[in-house]
């Protein structure tokens, strides 16, 4: 899938949107859900996709890359976005090996509260995730 990187721009009370792989890619909007939708149109239409592609996520993807005046604003939103990237990885990480660790835990022989305690969980999300596990 290709993926539209988007240089986004606030001026007055309008969001700019420029797409620098498609050339004449140029639009606005008043707010970001009205400047996402935009863009899918520029791109469907500039790109030449079929019409259809302004509504199908699958069609392409965007990544909108903001650009505020204040250089303190871009750099405090580069952290926070690299950070919540950072934590969704860390919590794919955890949902794959959890289910491994209760199983061996299990097979030793703790109890619920004993499992909690060693993975940093409560004893009611153990049980939890014990009946996800049996009902998969």
């Amino acid at each position: 899938m290709t993926t539209y990187k988007v240089h986004v721009t606030r001026e007055d009370e309008h969001w700019l949107a420029d797409v620098p792989d498609v050339p004449g890619a140029h639009t606005h909007a008043r707010s970001l859900a009205g400047l996402r939708r935009a863009v899918r149109e520029v791109i469907t239409l500039m790109a030449d996709y079929a019409d259809s592609a302004v509504d199908d996520e699958d069609a392409f993807d965007i990544v909108f890359g903001f650009d505020f005046a204040d250089d303190d604003m871009d750099s405090m939103i580069t952290a926070i976005r690299e950070l919540r990237a950072q934590v969704d990885q860390a919590q794919r990480r955890l949902a794959e090996l959890t289910p491994s660790a209760l199983h061996a835990l299990d097979s030793e022989g703790l109890s619920v509260r004993d499992e909690a305690e060693v993975l940093g969980l409560s004893h009611q999300r153990v049980q939890q995730l014990r009946q996800e596990l049996q009902d998969a």
